[in-house]
């Protein structure tokens, strides 16, 4: 679980799981965006989401791909 700050998309918080999962520390985490997760042809699709000022509130994203420290791609569901 990711916790983001929803104008900076700073990651505020993560759990224990998603740090396993992505391979980085909590301190790593809290360094990063979302944007950093990321694959480079992913990341303009979620700069375009966030940057919306008149984006939906939405509760569910769908699936999206999510780069981990070992460059490794996985699918995320995003609630």
């Amino acid at each position: 679980m990711l916790v983001h700050d929803d104008k900076t998309v700073s990651i505020l918080e993560v759990n224990e799981a998603a740090c396993r999962t992505y391979g980085w520390s909590r301190e790593e985490f809290l360094g990063r965006t979302l944007y950093d997760l990321r694959p480079a042809g992913i990341t303009e699709r979620a700069r375009q989401f966030f940057e919306n000022p008149d984006r939906p509130e939405v509760e569910d994203l769908g699936t999206w791909q999510h780069r981990t420290a070992s460059g490794a791609l996985i699918d995320v569901r995003i609630h």
